[in-house]
């Protein structure tokens, strides 16, 4: 069996028929390789492209039932490579699913001007607007890719947990990792079963800032 076989395995444990479970996953580093017609930002990287290849192959044995990115290019790309696996389940992308500011996480200067206040307004609202998305959409015993951005993916988990975003943990998590929340109708209701995983990536692809 192959270390990426190896890797798959550990996720399918995480995989509950009484479950809605959906994989969290931040885009690979972008950077290196310009713009991509049709996209926003900077396309993946050298090295980003490694990474979601490597991605690619770990969740290739997964049950997914969908997939979605952001209309970003850096996202797209990322689950593009994932789709290659699942050529027969949809595939969407979505303008909801872009990056947030970082006023939108304690710690960080407030949003103070009367633009970034709407803009932080806004920004709350679209991600809302994925998450009831995901809820309504989509069944217990489902399993669905969010290949998204660090900061979205922890609004949406706040959110899908009830949990006010400004008052939780912004994490930072590395290119290409993955975290598995499931939803169900157990007590509690969600959980968080594995947060940052990079078991794919051989440390010289271990990277969490853009170039």
């Amino acid at each position: 069996m192959t270390k990426a076989n190896t890797s798959t395995d550990s996720l399918m444990k995480l995989v509950q028929p009484d479950a809605l479970t959906i994989f969290f996953v931040r885009h690979g580093q972008a950077g290196g390789n310009g713009n991509l017609e049709g996209f926003l930002g900077a396309a993946l990287s050298k090295t980003g492209e490694r990474q979601a290849d490597r991605l690619a192959k770990r969740l290739a044995g997964l049950p997914l039932d969908h997939i979605y990115a952001s209309d970003m290019a850096r996202s797209y790309q990322t689950a593009e490579r994932v789709h290659r696996f699942h050529p027969d389940i949809p595939f969407e992308t979505h303008a909801d699913m872009r990056e947030i500011s970082p006023f939108q996480v304690r710690g960080f200067p407030p949003a103070r001007t009367v633009q970034a206040r709407r803009k932080r307004c806004e920004e709350r609202d679209r991600v809302s607007r994925f998450g009831l998305r995901l809820r309504k959409k989509h069944r217990l015993g489902q399993n669905v890719a969010v290949i998204g951005h660090n900061g979205v993916n922890g609004m949406l988990m706040a959110q899908l947990s009830d949990t006010d975003y400004r008052r939780s943990i912004r994490f930072l998590c590395c290119h290409t990792s993955i975290s598995v929340f499931s939803m169900s109708s157990d007590i509690p209701p969600v959980a968080l079963r594995i947060m940052g995983c990079t078991r794919h990536l051989p440390v010289e692809l271990l990277t969490s800032v853009n170039v």
